[in-house]
């Protein structure tokens, strides 16, 4: 491979959208970044990004992008070329497309990214993650069913968010997050499997009859209803229209937490546009359980945290570093929980 380490970093993007690949091309240029390959979605784009020696890839999370299995299955088995997923909505922003804050945080990130890849050594490279079997035992026995759980909202912006937050958390927590994240169904496996990198929680997709153990992250399913049963075990339901503009709908799922685990359940709302979340937090606080937010300042877009803190019911506002310092000392970690993770966190990058 050429030597790289005083070029641009090397990025290669893939939309679905012509807009939104135009978008990001001239945002990452006006930031000093060399976009080596920039195409819709299809099966040889991991080989074409190689062969042209990119350095990290730029996945726009367009909720109407169809990815087919086999490359969702090669994005999630390969780990050499890291990946960062950008919130499709906040490209279309003038903030993005003026060269603005969000542009700038884009190449920032991407730039980092790109720089990690360089200080690899020459001659290796990262095998595929293999699955944390250690952690999929779905019984009483392997882990310990969860009795504290919380719900992270996020919607645009989220995901960067949400990779600080995980990131932060010391292990041992004695409890389960419920992530209702307003993403495209195509893409919560990704973002399942990249949040797990990051955490020592387990990370996965919500599955019918799943027992929620402590330590766990499920993610709630965009085109059905998610609730928990008395045993602790995932319900899955058709989702009904209701008038719901996003999905998952944080509202239903807060709803839902709340009427199971009562003041034994929590919220934290993180960046978003609009005001899902505003209306499960009145009936997660009547249950007395704590309400937090994001504060405005570390957002992308604070409008959604902004709406929660209107209904007066939330406690404590801070930056993603500073909610995970807090809950964690809610919930001190286990040292007997702490020592049975095995899980090491792995390098590959996430954000918005």
């Amino acid at each position: 491979m050429a030597d790289t380490s005083n070029s641009a970093p090397r990025i290669a993007i893939v939309s679905a959208s012509e807009r939104q690949r135009l978008n990001l091309g001239v945002i990452l240029g006006r930031n000093g970044l060399q976009v080596v390959l920039n195409q819709s979605p299809f099966n040889g784009f991991l080989s074409l990004a190689c062969a042209r020696k990119a350095e990290a890839l730029l996945i726009d999370l367009d909720a109407e992008a169809v990815f087919n299995d086999e490359l969702l299955t090669s994005l999630l088995e390969q780990d050499s070329l890291p990946i960062l997923l950008n919130d499709s909505a906040a490209t279309r922003m003038d903030a993005g497309i003026q060269n603005g804050y969000w542009g700038r945080q884009l190449a920032r990130k991407l730039t980092d990214m790109a720089h990690e890849v360089r200080q690899r050594p020459a001659a290796s490279v990262a095998p595929a993650s293999a699955p944390n079997q250690h952690r999929n035992s779905n019984s009483p026995d392997a882990d310990t069913v969860a009795t504290q759980v919380w719900v992270l909202g996020a919607s645009i912006g989220g995901p960067q968010a949400l990779k600080r937050f995980m990131a932060a958390l010391p292990p041992g927590l004695p409890l389960a997050f419920v992530l209702a994240q307003h993403i495209g169904t195509n893409f919560l496996e990704l973002l399942a499997r990249q949040l797990d990198q990051i955490s020592t929680f387990r990370v996965l997709p919500a599955q019918a009859g799943h027992l929620l153990c402590r330590q766990q992250m499920v993610l709630a399913p965009v085109d059905e209803e998610m609730d928990i049963d008395a045993s602790g075990r995932i319900v899955c339901t058709p989702a009904t229209d209701n008038g719901v503009l996003y999905r998952p709908s944080i509202d239903a799922v807060l709803m839902n937490v709340a009427r199971r685990y009562g003041k034994r359940s929590g919220a934290i709302i993180f960046s978003g546009m609009g005001n899902d979340g505003a209306e499960g937090v009145r009936a997660m606080a009547a249950q007395g359980a704590e309400v937090w937010a994001q504060d405005a300042a570390s957002c992308l877009v604070s409008s959604m945290p902004d709406q929660v803190r209107q209904t007066g019911v939330v406690s404590f506002s801070g930056t993603p570093e500073a909610l995970a310092q807090r809950l964690a000392q809610l919930h001190p970690a286990q040292p007997a929980a702490a020592r049975r993770l095995l899980h090491t966190p792995g390098q590959t990058g996430l954000t918005a």
